[in-house]
């Protein structure tokens, strides 16, 4: 029979021959390896097969996997005229509503190194638009988005590109903190914003901190922290009103014509992409976008290449919290187009 782990076609792929799969794996030694992990690479996902050899599911790229034992013999692939060698690895595999794992095999070939995990351009574009009431307006995410084009360019190219200064947040020591109170200057006085205690764990907890001015909105800029989330305010200097709030840090464009604001919604497992548009010192729309697969770690810049053309280093939301807690540098680049 052939033996098929990709999610291609089966036509796509030749394989050594295995007459009978469950046979084989009763038969072929399995050398015990308990502590080793890795991650799927391929940009259709890996099929996953139970001791039977039929596929039981499907791991999506860039997906961790724990390898309990892996086979003597050595098979070989070809994938897209790429020859792919490796064993048959056992893993731990969990099906849904199953808290058990259960018995499943995959090939190595299309396993890696967490280094070595990438993005792939038919990744990039997968999003959702936010909806108040569901989170989530449409079942499955879509790519046809008529207003922002997703390119991942490679390091060379990102090296070679020239991007230009955009606005920043400015009089950043302008207004102290005293005693769990901020008090921002408005036309007729102050606007106190105070901050609950710093020891309180209560669910309604926010602590609130001063970052600075945003002249683009005439406004201030402050973070907020919640008891298991948080987001970033402007006021009005002018009536000390909330006028906006971002998911992320806000940024400015050259031409002072959007706002963006990029950041990872763990609870979710989404990047949340939130575009402000500016006209006149008022935010005259705003939207947010949720992208599944691509995030940003703290650290990760973004760099303005046009006035509506920005560059974001990402990575796999996959491997985000493994790529942090390695230290590794696995950012790709990815240009953003707001149409």
């Amino acid at each position: 029979m052939i033996l098929a782990f990709s999610c291609k076609e089966e036509k796509q792929l030749e394989v050594n021959p295995i007459n009978d799969y469950q046979d084989y794996v009763d038969k072929n030694k399995f050398v015990s390896e308990t502590e080793v992990y890795a991650h799927v690479d391929t940009e259709n996902g890996l099929n996953v097969r139970g001791v039977s050899g039929e596929v039981i599911g499907k791991l999506e790229n860039a997906s961790k996997v724990r390898i309990k034992s892996y086979s003597e013999d050595v098979m070989q692939v070809s994938d897209n005229g790429k020859t792919l060698s490796g064993r048959t690895v056992e893993i731990d595999f969990y099906q849904p509503n199953n808290s058990e794992p259960v018995k499943a095999f995959v090939f190595e070939g299309y396993l890696k190194t967490l280094s070595e995990i990438k993005l792939y351009q038919s990744e990039v574009c997968f999003y959702q638009q936010h909806d108040e009431e569901s989170y989530f307006t449409t079942e499955k995410p879509i790519c046809d988005n008529p207003k922002l084009k997703l390119e991942l360019i490679t390091k060379e190219t990102y090296s070679k590109l020239q991007f230009i200064s955009s606005p920043q947040i400015t009089n950043t020591d302008l207004v102290v903190k005293v005693n769990d109170s901020i008090n921002l200057p408005i036309a007729n006085g102050f606007k106190t914003i105070m901050s609950s205690p710093i020891d309180d764990e209560s669910d309604n907890r926010a602590i609130y901190d001063y970052l600075g001015e945003m002249e683009v909105l005439n406004s201030y800029l402050l973070d907020a922290v919640y008891y298991e989330s948080g987001d970033y305010r402007l006021y009005s200097k002018i009536t000390g009103e909330e006028i906006a709030n971002f998911k992320s840090l806000p940024i400015v464009s050259p031409n002072k014509n959007f706002i963006i604001s990029i950041g990872f919604n763990g609870y979710e497992d989404v990047t949340e992409l939130e575009i402000a548009t500016i006209d006149n010192q008022i935010i005259t729309s705003k939207e947010l976008f949720l992208y599944q697969n691509w995030g940003r770690t703290n650290d990760s810049k973004i760099k303005w290449l046009t006035d509506s053309v920005f560059v974001v280093e990402v990575i796999h939301t996959n491997i985000l919290f493994d790529m942090q807690e390695n230290e590794l540098d696995v950012k790709q680049y990815l240009k953003v187009s707001i149409l």
